[in-house]
């Protein structure tokens, strides 16, 4: 049985549709190739699921920059759009899932050989999607429900196993290397005897998202005080001048605190987590990243519903506020707590 999940982006919506995959592998009792389309910047990441057969890259977002007309005048674009039309069509699929439900997903699996599947047009996050699919399927509207458990349930749906879905737990299915193979970064980690890192990811794509710069202070150096060493990261320039700001504010020993570019590949970050106590987070892609590797993770929501994009897993992890909330530094110490990571650290 062959199947095509097509969900192409974002790096936190890409990761928080991984537990499909061992849902079809544990519940579908036939020989199985599984493939998968996915913006080209997070292909890596997916390679990594042993579950996954091949994963088929697409440049769309680098396309649209570009600007649509491209798509039909530049010669090196029409000529990856032609290899990706010969990716899809190689060999037919037994079911297209799209688990994007946008224009854009619909148009990327019109291109694939198969019968396609899809959300009706209410549940869609863009209704006219659906009319590309042969197979349409209810559900709560797009932000109802958490986006976890909308991927797991339309698959389920659509392949036959969604009254078995509440028979196991949720599986991100990562496969990581032995931590002993880190030389890429075990050079440049610098630590005291005894520390144990916590990653603090202040960075996000909307200004609406990040936490207040006195608050990241007044954390790390609470949590230094328990005997932790920080890591703040950075992966653009706006957010190499905010950790250099929060680096300089904390003023702790070389050996408590860390900051370093986010120059790692995407398919080596899930070695980097799983190195650390724990993340604390606002909304972002490396947040769900942390705890699909089984990382202690907190995520701080300012302006979006953790009901719909919350942090779920297995591991220890907690979600804190909401859309136009506040989150003061107590409650993430009082959350860190409840899931063991400060007791660890008395």
């Amino acid at each position: 049985m062959r199947i095509l999940i097509v969900k192409l982006s974002s790096l936190g919506d890409v990761v928080q549709a991984l537990p499909v995959i061992s849902d079809i592998r544990r519940h579908v009792a036939f020989d199985l190739h599984i493939d998968w389309v996915v913006e080209e910047d997070y292909a890596s990441l997916l390679a990594l699921h042993p579950g996954i057969n091949r994963v088929i890259p697409v440049g769309l977002r680098r396309w649209r920059k570009q600007g649509l007309l491209n798509l039909w005048r530049d010669s090196k674009v029409r000529a990856e759009r032609f290899a990706l039309r010969q990716a899809l069509a190689l060999t037919p699929y037994d079911a297209i899932i799209d688990l994007q439900g946008l224009m854009k997903s619909a148009w990327i699996a019109q291109m694939a050989q198969g019968p396609r599947h899809g959300w009706a047009s209410k549940a869609a996050r863009e209704g006219l999607a659906s009319l590309s699919y042969q197979h349409r399927y209810q559900a709560l509207a797009y932000d109802a429900m958490p986006a976890v458990h909308r991927y797991r349930e339309l698959v389920a749906d659509v392949l036959g196993y969604r009254s078995k879905l509440g028979d196991v737990a949720l599986d991100y299915g990562l496969k990581t290397n032995d931590l002993d193979d880190l030389s890429a970064w075990n050079h440049r980690y610098v630590e005291g005897e005894g520390c144990q890192s916590i990653l603090l990811l202040h960075g996000t794509a909307r200004e609406e998202k990040l936490w207040p710069e006195p608050n990241w202070i007044a954390l790390a150096q609470k949590l230094i005080g328990y005997g932790y060493a920080i890591e703040l990261s950075w992966g653009n320039a706006k957010e190499q001048a905010r950790a250099m700001r929060l680096a300089e504010a904390i003023d702790a020993p070389i050996h408590r605190l860390k900051v370093d570019q986010q120059v790692l590949p995407l398919d080596q970050w899930p070695q980097r987590l799983s190195r650390l106590k724990a993340v604390v987070g606002v909304d972002s892609g490396l947040l769900f990243l942390a705890l699909a590797c089984a990382v202690p993770a907190l995520g701080i929501y300012l302006a979006t519903d953790p009901g719909h994009v919350g942090l779920i897993g297995a591991s220890a992890h907690r979600n804190l506020g909401g859309k136009s909330a506040t989150v003061s530094v107590e409650e993430v110490l009082e959350g860190l707590e409840a899931m063991g990571v400060m007791a660890a650290a008395a």
